[in-house]
């Protein structure tokens, strides 16, 4: 199951930030998932595990030399595993169980973890469909550095306004802009908007305008192109008056 759609059922189902379970997902969870939604989350529960032995797996070349080959042969090892009692039982949970106590996870916390939301727990701007971690944390400084809200770089770009879209602004920008795996990953995506993180929030937003990465895209080159046809002038004034210089000299 995609982020998309495990974030799209658990948005659909929050409210003001608070999580609760649709009836699909009580049903894919079961009996057991709807206890733990129903306990006391105050309360620590007890988790019985069984000790960590470390034991090594023998290698067959020394199983024929050992016990349990003998074990094998003679039904031996059947006997014992019929004759294990409630002696032998509680020996081992004596000696190889321990009791650890755990928080039970809120109903927030659980479904969190499921679709993968920062921090595990789905609240405002914790949904994520990020594989490329690095890339994430790139685009979301890239937007915090603009200083611009959604809304704001939407409609300058949809209107092409460039008193807020500066050479500056169109820089930062630029490695920010949603590809089209990134627009058709979060289209499906009909929840809450607030629980989307800053990253997805925004591609969310500006998924609908027309052509948004290719409209910045023609923005930077008429501004890289203003900027070398200035260069390019500047250039041409000076061989201009080189010329005149050599032209005019006696020498």
């Amino acid at each position: 199951e995609s982020g998309v759609a495990k974030a799209q059922r658990s948005g659909s189902t929050t409210k003001d930030a608070g999580v609760k379970a649709s009836t699909n997902d009580k049903d894919t969870l079961g009996a057991e998932g709807e206890a733990a939604a129903s306990t006391d989350h105050s309360v620590p529960q007890v988790v019985v595990e069984r000790r960590h032995l470390f034991w090594r797996k023998l290698p067959p070349a020394l199983e024929s030399s050992s016990i349990y080959a003998t074990l094998h042969q003679n039904g031996t090892l059947k006997d014992l595993e019929s004759k294990l009692g409630k002696d032998v039982q509680s020996l081992v949970e004596e000696h190889f169980v321990r009791e650890r106590r755990v928080q039970a996870l809120t109903e927030a916390e659980r479904v969190g973890r499921e679709v993968g939301a920062l921090g595990g727990v789905v609240k405002a701007g914790s949904l994520t469909f990020f594989a490329d971690q690095r890339r994430w944390n790139n685009i979301a400084i890239g937007l915090t550095k603009l200083g611009l809200t959604n809304a704001e770089l939407r409609s300058a770009v949809l209107e092409l306004d460039e008193t807020v879209l500066s050479p500056g602004v169109v820089e930062v920008l630029m490695p920010c802009l949603p590809t089209a795996d990134d627009v058709e990953a979060i289209a499906p995506y009909d929840g809450d908007p607030t629980l989307l993180a800053k990253v997805e929030r925004f591609f969310f937003e500006v998924r609908d305008v027309p052509l948004f990465t290719q409209r910045v895209h023609a923005l930077s080159a008429k501004h890289a192109f203003a900027a070398s046809a200035a260069r390019a002038l500047e250039r041409i004034e000076r061989l201009t008056a080189a010329a005149a210089a050599v032209a005019d000299s006696d020498a």
